[in-house]
């Protein structure tokens, strides 16, 4: 490459970049907009704005804020890292008023996903975002007076108020969805690379480590597989039907649920149908904030099959599976030990 072409590259690059910041600051024209949406269509763009997000984030963060929130951050975007990097586990968890950052990125969604050719900025919406620890619980009333019973060490993030034409959520972790009706405004679930839409339903949503299961109690559901600017349909569920799909692999499985099940679950039930032991007690880690720990490798293939009320405590759940499956358990604070013969 010659001295020139060098310079010539070294200068697009630099525009480039400097046209991206203008974007994320809400700065551009309408013309630049367009070159935004062309450059962003190309992996070199959604790298160069996966970079300025990640400088843009070191500016405002806290001391103790890590890899989970920014990831949080950029899934207000929409946007996320590539798949091989894998977010670091958090345990910061509160509700978030609103900051200058979520400012800027609600206005950031707003043009991205309007075509409108006037240079005039969209207005600035309210982010909010609800997170619950390992162990809590929480029921939450949305602005358009749809429910969300948001589980355990799971996020849940949605505008103050919803736009005219569509009712955009993103969350991650576990929640159950009563959403009412709205024709005119679709109901968009949006969790890692999957979207879930609806008009009016009852579902939930189970979303972690890049894995997401949607199952159906009431209506209709659209599950689909977002890739940048392509939306690939995978399924649409009925009642009593569940859609299990890999991100990493892309690899997706439908099955039937119980929608009994579902139902429970928001009222602080759980239900395992011939569930494998350790599936068990990874559900129950979430639910009660402990680690469990399977002392015999031989435990992780047990299969129960029992119904628990989970407001009772931990200990109490620990004596019906010692008792259904002869295992003896040990709790010291917050870590519970299964060992195989006999109860404790």
């Amino acid at each position: 490459m010659s001295g020139t072409e060098k310079l010539t590259f070294y200068m697009t690059e630099n525009n480039n970049r400097q046209l991206l910041q203008k974007y994320i600051n809400q700065q551009c024209n309408a013309e630049e907009l367009k070159q935004v949406r062309q450059l962003l269509d190309q992996p070199a763009g959604q790298k160069e704005l996966e970079n300025l997000l990640d400088e843009d984030w070191n500016t405002i963060q806290e001391a103790e804020s890590d890899e989970v929130r920014l990831r949080r951050w950029k899934i207000r975007f929409f946007y996320e890292k590539p798949d091989g990097d894998n977010a670091k586990k958090g345990s910061i968890y509160r509700l978030v008023s609103y900051t200058v950052a979520a400012s800027v990125l609600l206005a950031f969604i707003a043009w991205l996903w309007t075509a409108g050719e006037s240079s005039t900025p969209a207005p600035m919406v309210e982010l909010i975002e609800r997170e619950n620890p390992a162990g809590q619980r929480s029921k939450i009333l949305l602005p358009d007076s749809s429910v969300v019973y948001l589980g355990p060490a799971s996020c849940l993030s949605y505008p103050e108020t919803f736009d005219s034409n569509r009712r955009e959520l993103s969350l991650e972790g576990e929640a159950f969805f009563e959403v009412r009706r709205d024709a005119k405004r679709p109901f968009i679930v949006r969790s890692g690379k999957v979207e879930t839409r609806v008009l009016g339903t009852s579902f939930k949503i189970d979303s972690r480590d890049r894995r997401v299961a949607v199952a159906v109690a009431t209506g209709k559901v659209r599950v689909s597989s977002v890739e940048g600017a392509k939306t690939n349909t995978l399924a649409e569920l009925l009642p009593g039907a569940k859609l299990s799909y890999n991100e990493l692999a892309g690899i997706m499985e439908k099955s039937e649920t119980d929608t009994y099940e579902l139902t429970a679950w928001k009222e602080g039930k759980l239900l395992f149908n011939n569930t494998a032991l350790k599936d068990i007690t990874g559900r129950l880690q979430n639910w009660y904030g402990a680690k469990i720990l399977l002392q015999d490798e031989e435990l992780s293939s047990y299969r129960l099959t029992l119904s628990v009320n989970g407001s009772q405590p931990l200990s109490h759940i620990m004596e019906i599976i010692s008792s259904t499956a002869n295992i003896k358990y040990i709790i010291e604070g917050q870590t519970v030990t299964l060992k195989k013969g006999g109860r404790k």
